[in-house]
């Protein structure tokens, strides 16, 4: 067994086409990922601000297109917002 370290970059409630989705999004020993517990949702991700293809994983997790739109863009504002806070 292997283990590595992951970490968690933020957790947050975030609305889009009228349904809530709890995000958690962070990075570990691949890149980043995605969870939405809620939602019974996770995937492989890209740094937050690739908006294009952190859309397509989270459509192939089953996030409908317009939802996954609208978390791609929040994920990139939020992670933002936690790096400027550091």
């Amino acid at each position: 067994m292997q283990k590595f370290e992951a970490s968690v970059i933020f957790e947050a409630n975030i609305d889009a086409c009228g349904s809530c989705y709890l995000v958690i999004y962070g990075r570990h020993v691949n890149g980043y990922f995605c969870a939405i517990p809620n939602w019974h949702i996770s995937c492989e991700m890209a740094e937050p601000s690739d908006t294009f293809y952190n859309f397509e994983r989270l459509i192939g997790a089953g996030i409908g297109e317009s939802a996954a739109r609208e978390l791609a863009k929040a994920i990139k504002e939020i992670a933002k917002e936690e790096e400027s806070g550091r």
